[in-house]
């Protein structure tokens, strides 16, 4: 009979186009027999009669706060889960070790019960997971892991890995004695929380006049011959100051072209484009299907249309990665309504009498 083969399977299996080389297989860490440390909170293990979760219960952990009704249907909640233990069919209440369970696939450091309280605050309807061995540190080293490749988490071998993919997802990789699961992180943790958006770092905004000056020669234009408007705004950065300038350029009603051989900038470091700027005269600011096309360059692209209004109207973006992010015109350009441009209105308080100010993100 011939000897039965069995291949070994590993993390790269996830990754099957990466044959790493000299790579040994990982020592899983041997289980320690330390004891967690018996704090206060460390001795209040969840009692089932007094862990009483609802629909409304909100889980903090990570500085993040969660609906337990991700981890739990509303089903559950309401009429409770299936005791395993128990008769077949029944149902009991949801435990905090019922809740440990169900986070520790994204949340490794719950691995182990004896390192993990969850703590219920009834007041606020609050579950507070607490990590008692030794410092939290401690346990998400010893059980968890984020690696920058799969390389580098293999020579190491936790229990829980988070790895960053080709597709712009971090991967969390379970693995145990006998099998290894990827899948997309939901929480990686003792990580911040980063989310998309634009931050302007303009060596300073704008000034208003350059802004003023382009809306009024395009309005120039639109009232006199009916086609659109191009100008480029430049940074030096010997002299800090900003520039604006008009290129050679061929103009229509729809479109509008600078000429690729003009130079009205010189060639030198400290000139930097910033700003590429055009008109739709009296139509919407709203970017053309010609305009997603051109505006693909590393400067900020500004659109201004309606210049036949007082407020013309005016779009910012920019362009990464086959994406388009706006930007509040406020955040490039001084606005006319600054302290700079208008007379200090401090005078006037003693006319206005101020009632229940409210904070700045209630107006918002």
């Amino acid at each position: 009979m011939t000897q039965d083969q069995r291949t070994q399977m590993d993390i790269f299996d996830f990754a099957p186009e990466i044959k790493p080389v000299g790579l040994e297989k990982p020592q899983v860490p041997a289980k320690t027999t330390t004891k967690p440390i018996k704090t206060a909170k460390a001795v209040q293990q969840d009692k089932s009669e007094s862990f009483e979760v609802n629909a409304e219960t909100r889980i903090k952990y990570d500085g993040t706060l969660t609906p337990i009704t991700e981890y739990f249907s509303a089903t559950e909640i309401s009429e409770g889960i299936v005791d395993k233990d128990g008769e077949e069919g029944k149902l009991r209440k949801i435990t905090g070790n019922d809740l440990r369970l169900r986070m520790m696939d994204e949340c490794g450091e719950m691995s182990e019960e004896e390192y993990c309280t969850m703590v219920l605050f009834k007041g606020p309807n609050l579950v507070v997971p607490t990590i008692h061995a030794k410092k939290r540190g401690a346990v998400l080293t010893r059980f968890t892991g984020i690696y920058a490749s799969l390389e580098e988490a293999s020579k190491d071998g936790r229990r829980n890995m988070y790895i960053p993919s080709a597709d712009g997802c971090v991967y969390h990789i379970r693995q145990s004695e006998f099998f290894s699961v990827s899948q997309k992180a939901k929480i990686v943790p003792d990580t911040r929380q980063i989310v998309e958006g634009v931050k302007i770092t303009l060596p300073r905004k704008i000034d208003w006049s350059f802004l003023c000056r382009f809306i009024s020669a395009s309005k120039f234009f639109a009232e006199t011959y009916h086609v659109e408007l191009y100008g480029e705004i430049y940074w030096n950065y010997n002299s800090r100051e900003y520039l604006l300038v008009f290129p050679q350029q061929v103009a229509s009603l729809e479109n509008v072209t600078p000429l690729e051989d003009d130079s009205i900038i010189p060639a030198i470091e400290e000139w930097v484009k910033v700003v590429e700027i055009h008109s739709h005269h009296y139509w919407e600011a709203n970017p053309s299907k010609q305009d997603d096309e051109s505006e693909t360059a590393s400067c900020l692209y500004v659109i201004v249309g309606t210049v036949n209004n007082l407020m013309p109207d005016i779009t910012c973006r920019i362009h990464v990665d086959g994406k388009f992010f706006g930007v509040n015109p406020a955040e490039i350009f001084e606005s006319p309504y600054d302290n700079k441009y208008s007379e200090d209105f401090s005078w006037l308080l003693n006319k206005v009498t101020i009632q229940d100010t409210p904070q700045k993100e209630e107006v918002l």
